[in-house]
C-alpha cells in the first residue's frame, strides 16, 4: 500500500522539468521530516556540492536557486515562512518518506543517500552501513562520540549538526578525501577539532557555528577550496591563528560573531584586542560575496571601511554596535537591495542614522519599520524605488519627514490608499536641490 501511495506522489517528481530540479528536491530529504530549512542554506549546499556548482559566484547560484525553490513550492515543498530571520521551506512527512523511497528505489546508484536525521540515535551507526554513501545525514540525534574510522571514498555531504558531540576521533576524517559539505553546527559540547580535519582538502562548505570549539588549528590552511566558513556564535573560541582566514583565497561567504573585546596571551591570534587583525586579513579575500562580522569599536569600523570592500559584497552584516552614535551609509551604483533586520536589538535609540540614497536603479528597502524613532528620509535620483518601507502600522506614530522629487513621490506604490494619505503631509518636495 505504501509503495502504491508513493507511486502516485512520484508523478509530481517525474514531471519536474530537469535533473537539476530533481537533485535539488532530493537534497531536502537530508533534513528531518517537517523541518524548516533556510532557503539560503539550501542554495549554498547546491552551489558547493550539488546541481548549482557550475556557477562561479554564490550570487549567481542564488538567482537560479530561488527559481528552483519557487517551482518546488508549487508541488512538492511547503513554505515555512520566516524562521529565525530566514525564509524557510519544509517537506511534509509523507513527501519526505517518498523522497527517501526514491533515493532507495530509483536513484540509489547515483545519489547513495544514508539518512538517519532526527532518529534519536545515541551512538553512530556501524560505518559498514554508510561507507558507500555520497550524501549522509546524522543530524538532530544524541550522538556524543564519533570513534570509528569510516572509509567513504565517494562521500560529498555530511550532516552532523544538532547532536551532542563531545569528541571526534583523529582518524574519523582520514579516509573521506572528496567531502565537500561538512556541517558540525550546534554541537555545543564539541571543544576541539580532530587532528585529521586538515585532510579534508576538497572541503568547500564548513559550518562550525554554535559549537564549543576553543581554537582553530593552523592546519586548516590545507582547506584551500573553502567557499563558505561559518564561525558564528562560537562563544568559547579563544584562538584564531594569524594568516589562517587570509589563506582561504576562494572564500565567498564568511560569518563570525565575537562576544566582545578580549585579551589573549598568544600574540599569533587575530582575536587579540578585538578584531582589527581579522579585518586586516579580510582585505585580501577578493572573492568575498557575503560577510557577517562583529564590529567592536570605531577604530575597527574605520579600518574596515578603508579597505573599500563594499564593491565585492552581495550581502554585508554588521552586528553588535551598542555604543554607536552616528552611522551614515552612502549608497549608489550597483546596490540592489537594502535590508535592515532587527537593528533595534543592537543600535541605541539615540543613534543618528543617515541613509543617503542616490543614483540607484533597482531598489528595495526592507526593515526600516525596525526604526521606531526614524524622523527623516531623503531620496534622490532613485527613480525605480517604488515601494517605501512604510505601512499602516508605522503611520500610527508618523513623525517622519520624507524629502524627494515630486515625480518620484507620485509614482510610489503604497500598501493601500489610507497609508498613502497618512504619509502625504510628511512629504516635502525638494526639486530645487537637484
Amino acid at each position: 500500500m505504501e509503495n502504491e501511495v508513493f507511486l502516485l506522489l512520484k508523478f509530481s517528481y517525474d514531471n519536474l522539468p530537469n535533473a537539476t530540479m530533481k537533485c535539488c528536491f532530493l537534497y531536502c530529504c537530508l533534513y528531518p521530516e517537517d523541518y524548516c530549512i533556510p532557503r539560503k542554506r539550501l542554495m549554498e549546499y547546491w552551489f558547493c556540492e550539488g546541481p548549482l556548482n557550475e556557477f562561479d559566484r554564490i550570487s549567481e547560484a542564488q538567482m537560479q536557486g530561488n527559481d528552483i525553490i519557487s517551482s518546488l513550492l508549487i508541488c512538492l515543498l511547503e513554505n515555512c515562512g520566516v524562521i529565525d530571520g530566514e525564509d524557510s521551506v519544509k517537506m511534509h512527512d509523507v513527501i519526505h518518506d517518498m523522497a527517501l523511497w526514491i533515493t532507495r528505489e530509483f536513484e540509489a546508484t547515483e545519489s547513495n543517500f544514508f539518512v538517519k536525521a532526527g532518529g534519536q540515535l545515541f551512538k553512530e551507526p556501524d560505518v559498514k552501513a554508510w561507507e558507500s554513501g555520497k550524501r549522509i545525514s546524522l543530524m538532530k540525534n544524541k550522538i556524543a562520540v564519533l570513534k570509528q574510522t569510516p572509509k567513504c571514498p565517494n562521500l560529498r555531504t555530511l550532516f552532523l549538526s544538532q547532536n551532542e558531540l563531545q569528541m571526534i576521533s583523529n582518524g574519523f576524517f582520514q579516509f573521506i578525501p572528496r567531502l565537500i559539505v561538512l556541517d558540525l553546527s550546534r554541537n555545543t559540547g564539541l571543544l576541539a577539532l580532530p587532528e585529521g580535519i586538515s585532510q579534508l582538502v576538497s572541503l568547500e562548505w564548513f559550518d562550525l557555528s554554535w559549537t564549543g570549539i576553543e581554537e582553530l588549528p593552523l592546519e586548516l590552511k590545507a582547506l584551500t577550496k573553502l567557499k563558505m566558513l561559518d564561525l558564528s556564535y562560537m562563544r568559547n573560541l579563544r584562538k584564531l591563528p594569524q594568516h589562517l582566514i587570509s589563506s582561504f583565497s576562494k572564500l565567498q561567504i564568511f560569518k563570525m560573531w565575537l562576544p566582545g573585546i578580549q585579551l589573549y596571551p598568544n600574540e599569533d591570534n587575530v582575536l587579540n584586542r578585538g578584531n582589527e587583525k581579522l579585518i586586516e586579513e579580510l582585505k585580501g579575500l577578493q572573492c568575498l560575496n557575503i560577510l557577517t562580522i562583529t564590529i567592536h569599536n570605531m577604530f575597527s569600523l574605520e579600518r574596515f571601511l578603508s579597505f573599500n570592500l563594499f564593491q565585492l559584497f552581495n550581502v554585508l552584516c554588521l552586528e553588535k554596535l551598542e555604543r554607536l552614535e552616528t552611522l551614515r551609509f552612502d549608497f549608489g551604483g550597483s546596490m540592489e537591495e537594502i535590508k535592515m533586520e532587527i537593528l533595534h536589538t543592537w543600535i541605541s535609540s539615540s543613534t543618528k542614522i543617515y541613509f543617503m540614497l542616490s543614483h540607484i536603479e533597482q531598489k528595495h528597502i526592507l526593515g526600516c519599520l525596525t526604526f521606531p524613532c526614524l524622523k527623516h528620509i531623503f531620496i534622490s535620483y532613485c527613480g525605480e524605488l517604488r515601494k517605501p518601507p512604510l505601512n499602516s502600522d508605522s503611520a500610527k506614530w508618523n513623525l517622519l519627514t520624507i524629502e524627494g522629487r515630486e515625480y518620484w513621490w507620485a509614482r510610489l506604490e503604497w500598501e493601500n490608499k489610507a497609508t498613502r494619505d497618512a504619509f502625504l503631509p510628511s512629504f516635502k518636495s525638494c526639486n530645487h536641490l537637484f
